[in-house]
């Protein structure tokens, strides 16, 4: 009877491709992962839903609406608007924070801030923009928080 018994060239061959399957493994791992979505819903405290989606390095389509107070300029008078807020360009995301700004026409300025967390995420809107509403000038402003959970 023969007995087959492994020499050391061949554990060693088998070392290495057992190697260059494991790293590789790791690369596609790695790779999946920072291309892989997260989504968050959640709401606003002045009113409103929120959604957005983070993958290992950024926020991407960040979507909500804020009540705005928007106050004339000339008669002193003011209205409550609803103001859209979607941004949907990637903006980084380091260390579980982001801070997403946007500079528009009529004077508008939007700054986002948040924190995510695994299963949750929070920040700050800020929200300031003029209007003609009739023949007045109105500027409006939100200030408000959110918060959202994956889903």
């Amino acid at each position: 009877m023969r007995v087959c018994t492994p020499t050391l060239g061949g554990f060693r061959r088998y070392l290495r491709v057992m190697t260059v399957l494991v790293l590789a493994l790791v690369v596609v791992g790695t790779a999946v992962s920072a291309n892989a979505s997260t989504s968050y819903r959640g709401n606003v405290k002045s009113g409103g839903k929120l959604s957005f989606h983070t993958t290992a390095t950024s926020v991407v389509g960040f979507k909500t609406s804020v009540s705005a107070l928007c106050v004339s300029v000339a008669s002193g008078g003011s209205v409550l608007k609803v103001y859209p807020v979607l941004l949907q360009s990637p903006t980084k995301l380091a260390s579980g924070r982001f801070k997403i700004t946007f500079k528009g026409s009529s004077s508008t300025f939007i700054t986002v801030t948040g924190s995510v967390k695994a299963t949750s995420a929070s920040g700050n809107i800020n929200v300031r923009y003029t209007t003609t509403i009739g023949m007045d000038i109105y500027a409006c402003s939100s200030k408000t928080t959110w918060t959202a959970k994956k889903v």
